[in-house]
């Protein structure tokens, strides 16, 4: 009799009303995307970052060339090596050009529709970097570098944003480690077609820049097949036809009225409230460790030198003391230890998490470069101290690809969409209306959790909420707000509802950001919060 009772407790509480989210499988429709929305966004990037290495002394001589044909005269050393420092740090200021430009883009086009038009500035770039030997014009190099890093800048942005908006939260943190495999791969394809058996040599050079055109025709060709952002669609195309087609696509499930859902509370929690200005961003102090981790995290990703490293690798490796003539097979090592470090990151990610990694790769990039900085001093007192630099810099590589490279990407983006929920303010209201709110006319919401805050289906509710506890804890302890949120089925109207009609005290917990304080605090059962 006590076995039969257990056995239907046990079956109400697995029938309560609160499910956990369907497994995820990764379908064709979502692994097609990221792979070709990659392969035209990451992988040029990444293949900007090295191929330059390679072809650096045939530039510097073309240049020379260049500059005696049109004055007469040889070209100074100051000169040549201003103009290659314009040609490479180009490269940096026409990403930043891109970037400020993403916002509007992504607007009217969308997603897929800027990254398939960011090719054409790809295609361009590819022309003028190719054809610029033949036209005998070092400004076309300087140019094409230019539209190349704005090409690079757009598509750094959007397509974080692309994978993160297609990609169930179950399978995100894989699928945006494509974004950073494919930066990997891109460096490393550079590096092997800029050897000299294949485009490394001086009647060859313009063909690394030529290769260019490549992924982003290859994207242009597969890309216009695969469904548009669901979230997109929805929020700024109002097409629901269109949002639950692409959704069905990337989920492999027709049913996926659960995601919409989900996009609706976020659209009309954006048409209830406005969004906050820049200072009073700064000035919520629920926002305060959101900001810093953002700052910190991007700040310490862009600062950190290993542009500096892949720039200058072969300079560096000279300097060391090896051999020319093995420089260029060096190299390919370190662009071989990035793409291993950076897949490996891939599959362990959801499993350790991001922060873990994110403090590993900086604390053993600190240490790496620390090494590099004593055995670089030193490499001339000691012969074997060369093969020592030439590892803190594979170590270093490897620090950064398993750890920043990957996880910057997927944890920053995870934290702007909770600072997205949280940084918008209540529309603003009369006093009356709130004095009103204040005294009783309380949302549907709190009204149905004090109904059923009582009884035998309230007791079997906080069973349930027992049951689900340990999952809770473990969102809470990775820092997945939107997945927390999820679980517990809360939108964004109705934190916004408790934030007006609780307590003093319930409320200054919402104010200060502290989610453990409040969930004490609120006066509601276990179905929501346990």
């Amino acid at each position: 009799m006590e076995e039969k009772t257990k056995k239907e407790e046990k079956s109400h509480i697995d029938s309560s009303d609160v499910k956990a989210p369907p497994k995820q499988r990764l379908t064709v429709c979502l692994i097609s995307a990221a792979f070709f929305g990659s392969v035209g966004s990451s992988f040029l990037y990444g293949y900007n970052l090295s191929v330059v290495n390679a072809p650096a002394s045939f530039i510097k001589s073309f240049y020379n060339r260049t500059w005696m044909d049109r004055y007469g005269e040889p070209i100074g050393e100051d000169t040549v090596t201003l103009l290659w420092s314009v040609t490479v740090s180009v490269f940096a200021i026409g990403g930043l050009m891109g970037a400020l430009t993403v916002s509007f883009l992504i607007k009217v086009l969308g997603r897929k529709g800027t990254l398939l038009a960011n090719n054409a500035l790809a295609v361009i770039a590819a022309l003028l970097l190719a054809l610029g030997e033949t036209a005998r014009s070092f400004e076309m190099l300087i140019i094409g570098r230019f539209i190349i890093g704005m090409d690079s800048g757009v598509a750094l942005s959007v397509l974080p944003m692309y994978l993160g908006e297609i990609s169930p939260r179950q399978v995100r943190g894989s699928i945006g480690q494509f974004h950073a495999i494919f930066i990997c791969l891109g460096v490393f394809i550079g590096q092997v077609l800029g050897l000299p058996e294949i485009f490394g040599q001086e009647k060859r050079w313009n063909f690394l820049f030529a290769f260019l055109a490549f992924p982003a025709l290859l994207q242009l060709c597969v890309l216009p097949f695969l469904p548009e952002s669901p979230r997109f669609l929805l929020m700024e195309r109002r097409d629901e036809v269109a949002a639950e087609k692409a959704f069905q696509a990337f989920l492999g499930r027709t049913d996926v009225r659960r995601e919409l859902d989900e996009v609706h509370a976020e659209s009309r929690a954006q048409n209830t409230q406005r969004t906050a200005s820049v200072l009073e961003l700064f000035r919520k102090r629920s926002l305060r460790w959101q900001l810093i981790t953002v700052i910190v995290v991007m700040s310490c990703y862009q600062l950190c030198g290993l542009n500096a490293i892949w720039y200058y690798t072969n300079g560096i490796f000279e300097k060391a003391g090896f051999e020319k003539a093995l420089i260029p097979y060096i190299t390919l090592s370190t662009g071989g230890i990035e793409t291993l470090a950076a897949i490996i990151s891939g599959l362990v990610i959801e499993k350790i998490g991001r922060r873990p990694l994110l403090i590993f790769g900086f604390s053993a990039m600190a240490v790496f470069f620390s090494l590099l900085t004593v055995f670089l001093h030193f490499q001339d007192r000691f012969s074997w101290m060369p093969y020592l630099s030439f590892t803190s810099i594979l170590l270093l590589i490897a620090s950064f690809c398993s750890g920043p490279g990957g996880a910057a990407d997927v944890c920053v983006p995870a934290v702007r969409g909770g600072l997205r929920r949280r940084c918008r303010l209540p529309a603003r209201r009369s006093a009356g209306d709130q004095k009103q709110d204040l005294r009783g006319d309380q949302p549907e919401f709190l009204q149905d959790q004090r109904s059923r805050g009582s009884g035998p289906r309230a007791r079997d509710a906080g069973r349930a909420g027992t049951h689900r506890r340990q999952r809770t804890q473990e969102w809470r302890r990775r820092g997945d707000g939107e997945l927390l949120l999820t679980h517990l089925h809360l939108t964004d109207e109705q934190l916004l509802y408790m934030s007006v009609c609780v307590c003093v005290r319930e409320r200054v917990c919402v104010r200060r950001g502290d989610g453990e304080l409040l969930l004490k605090h609120l006066h509601m059962t276990g179905i929501y919060f346990c």
